[in-house]
């Protein structure tokens, strides 16, 4: 087992309304707000691969935008996490 696995073992995130969830290999996760809407979330942490602060925005962007895009959803936000470690200079 994994430490993804052991640090993950204890949550329950089983509800109705989450229809793609932790049981699956997806990026998103969606959840049925009602009959005719589901939301589709994703959050990506990336360290950053360029110097350029605003290309790495872009970049995470992008990352982030494939997997809500890949899921067929349309795009309300977008949230990530950058680390600073290991920037380039």
């Amino acid at each position: 087992m994994g430490e993804i696995d052991i640090a993950l073992r204890g949550l329950d995130c089983s509800s109705s309304k989450v229809l793609i969830g932790m049981d699956s290999s997806d990026d998103t996760a969606v959840y049925q707000i009602d009959s005719d809407k589901a939301l589709v979330q994703t959050v990506d942490i990336i360290t950053p691969i360029v110097g350029d602060p605003y290309k790495c925005g872009q970049i995470a962007a992008a990352n982030s935008l494939s997997d809500i895009f890949a899921m067929g959803a349309e795009v309300a936000t977008v949230m990530n996490i950058v680390g600073s470690d290991g920037c380039p200079p």
